[in-house]
């Protein structure tokens, strides 16, 4: 799918609506190394895994629907807006090294083990009455970089913040069921 020119590697470009064909066939969505352009909506559940990683998307994403199976967006770049909002992750959510550079969208979303490790949020992370976990299932956030987050109202289980930097974040009536991590991060203005 990629090239390798001399040390970096050349995307290759696709088209949203190749994803959103694959997401309404039920077929398993993956992708790496490449660059999406034009704008994914997806509200129809996505039963299979869906793996789109070491890519970008170029507009913005909107997934307001159950996944059913692994969701995997690790080392990919948001470049606009990313909306999660009332998504459902029955499965492990990877977004790790994920670049969020214009903010994202996880209000009321239910995740049932997610990684956010290294994620970078240029804007506001937005989280109000999102829920983390199970018993089994952990969230982390570790080395995570926070422009404004806001966690009001949100649900953990057991979540690592350690080493993560916030420069504005809001916990108002978060709750923290078990573990919580907050060691070695970061608060400043």
């Amino acid at each position: 799918m990629a090239r390798d020119t001399g040390g970096e590697t050349e995307l290759k470009e696709i088209l949203a609506s190749e994803i959103v064909d694959k997401i309404q066939k039920s077929e398993p969505v993956e992708y790496d190394h490449v660059i999406i352009k034009g704008e994914l909506n997806s509200s129809k559940d996505i039963s299979c895994p869906i793996k789109i990683v070491n890519s970008q998307f170029h507009s913005k994403v909107n997934f307001n629907c159950l996944f059913r199976g692994l969701a995997n967006f690790s080392d990919t770049t948001f470049k606009e807006h990313a909306d999660f909002s009332q998504a459902y992750f029955s499965e492990c959510a990877y977004f790790k090294k994920t670049n969020f550079n214009m903010g994202a969208d996880f209000k009321k979303a239910n995740l049932y083990k997610a990684n956010f490790a290294e994620a970078n949020f240029g804007k506001l992370a937005d989280f109000r009455q999102a829920t983390f976990g199970t018993p089994a299932g952990r969230t982390d956030f570790k080395g995570a970089t926070f422009r404004d987050a806001d966690f009001r109202e949100t649900n953990f289980n057991k979540v690592s913040f350690k080493g993560t930097n916030f420069r504005f974040v809001h916990f108002g009536n978060a709750f923290f069921g078990r573990d919580a991590d907050f060691s070695k991060a970061n608060f400043s203005l």
